[in-house]
């Protein structure tokens, strides 16, 4: 029998009324890779808090290393919490949160180099935390708590905002890691098919176990899930006007933005119309979330310039922004937050416009909770209505679907549609090839660069040759070796 590494019995954990975990018992493996997979709102992060002794348990009993702790279980356990880089130092370099982590640890730097390179942060070493894309925030969060060597990692949605390629090499890294190490790593995610990935599973929904055991004996998670979901078709009706704008609402013309000798973007020549879903497509790092703060006024550009709404000087009134990462007060209730965003645009009749917003988005039964105990979906969901509450004319979502369950990423584009139909302007970014279906128009960056703008049939059609057949997925590759080949001719 596998000695256990963290057993739980019978816990529950409360805030105030609500019960976030219902007399969850489990045994976790010593040396397995332990999925803890559910939807946003299941209480993955509740669970895997207490796991970590970040939380305490109202009731019940958590046992580590068959109750044989020696001197302190938590120079054992390394925990890497939700959110991008939330585990981080913003105004560290990548290089100093790993040194940093590594001598808190007391372990050796031996496997420094490594970690940069299969995390694909060799080059950024220098950069400051605050200045990565959330995708590589969210790599260095992981590395930092990999260089720690513990006995247990904890990991809370490791592969939110990372893209397809990273996550794949993230996932690579924790199977060596558990191979050649024997870590036993604990992770939470909303990704069913991320289950394939672990060893062990437990499904969770509503707080409680509904599934465990050995992941090859439980073949089909989603349909698992889809039999516990029944509000999953919840219909989004946006209360928002008609609008009537120009048909080219903006405008770029060589945009740049330079970090020292390092372009973030580069000479970027798009335009984004009215009526329409742009979808912004890359990987991390490509510069979609530069282009957008550029766009949005956050970041002043190097060089270049863009129009907007017809040459309006003053657009910030106009135009609506949800962050990659959360732009919500976390210590504030979702209520106190969509106050503060309508007092900051001079909304009318603000309690009346909240309480249409909340109705329509199903925020009602979360307006009183401080944001920071909401699940992800939940705050996303929040955040959006902060973006729109003024009814803005151009909005500009920057990855609001990373890191949230495939439920609601399809109420998310819902919510899309119905802003766009109004008349008004989308700006979406994404990771997700899969999203592009849903864009009127998309654009493709990489490093910085605009590989091809178009359609998604009609990029598919440049990049492939007489009949054949390919997705967007391949045509986007092909932009970016095409795009490689340039560069050595």
């Amino acid at each position: 029998m596998a000695e256990i590494a963290i057993e739980a019995r019978s816990i529950t954990k409360f805030y105030g009324r609500i019960k976030a975990i219902d007399g969850i018992s489990l045994k976790i493996p010593k040396g397995s890779i332990f999925g803890v997979v559910g939807p946003d709102g299941a209480g993955k992060s509740t669970l895997l808090n207490l796991l970590a002794s970040v939380k305490k348990p109202s009731s019940g009993k958590i046992d580590y290393f068959c109750g044989k702790t020696g001197s302190s279980k938590n120079h054992r356990i390394a925990f890497m919490p939700e959110g991008l880089g939330a585990n981080l130092y913003g105004e560290l370099s990548v290089k100093e949160n790993l040194e940093f982590f590594s001598d808190l640890a007391g372990s050796d730097k031996s496997l420094h180099e490594e970690l940069y390179r299969v995390s694909g942060l060799y080059r950024f070493k220098e950069r400051k935390q605050k200045n990565l894309s959330g995708g590589m925030s969210q790599k260095l969060g992981l590395i930092a708590t990999m260089v720690q060597k513990p006995e247990i990692i904890i990991l809370d949605e490791p592969t939110t905002g990372v893209d397809p390629l990273s996550r794949f090499e993230l996932w690579q890294l924790i199977h060596r890691f558990n191979r050649d190490n024997g870590t036993t790593f604990i992770i939470a995610t909303s990704y069913t098919y991320e289950s394939s990935n672990c060893t062990d599973l437990a499904l969770i929904y509503e707080g409680k176990i509904v599934a465990s055991g050995k992941s090859e004996d439980i073949s089909s998670p989603e349909e698992l899930f889809l039999k516990e979901i029944r509000a999953a078709a919840d219909d989004f009706s946006l209360p928002l006007d008609l609008v009537k704008l120009p048909e080219i609402v903006i405008k770029t013309d060589k945009l740049s933005k330079r970090y020292g000798n390092f372009y973030a973007m580069k000479d970027i020549c798009i335009t984004i119309k009215s009526k329409q879903i742009t979808g912004l497509i890359g990987a991390n790092g490509a510069g979609k979330t530069t282009l957008i703060k550029s766009l949005t006024g956050v970041l002043k550009v190097s060089s270049g310039k863009f129009i907007a709404l017809d040459g309006k000087k003053d657009i910030r009134k106009d135009i609506g922004y949800m962050s990659q990462k959360f732009s919500l007060y976390a210590d504030m209730s979702a209520k106190e937050n969509l106050r503060l965003f309508g007092t900051i645009y001079r909304v009318k009749n603000l309690k009346k416009r909240i309480d249409g917003l909340s109705e329509a988005l199903r925020l009602k039964p979360f307006l009183n909770s401080l944001v920071a105990d909401l699940p992800v979906g939940i705050k996303q969901r929040v955040a959006f209505a902060s973006a729109i509450l003024h009814f803005p004319k151009i909005l500009f979502l920057d990855e609001p679907t990373s890191g949230v369950d495939p439920v609601t990423r399809k109420q998310f584009w819902k919510m899309i549609k119905q802003f766009a139909s109004t008349g008004r302007a989308v700006l979406f970014s994404t990771h997700y090839l899969d999203e592009v279906e849903a864009c009127d128009k998309i654009i493709f960056m990489h490093e910085g660069a605009v590989l091809a703008t178009g359609t998604s049939s009609g990029i598919i059609a440049k990049a492939s040759e007489e009949n054949e057949n390919i997705d967007i997925e391949e045509a986007f590759i092909r932009c970016i070796k095409d795009s490689a080949e340039r560069k050595l001719i």
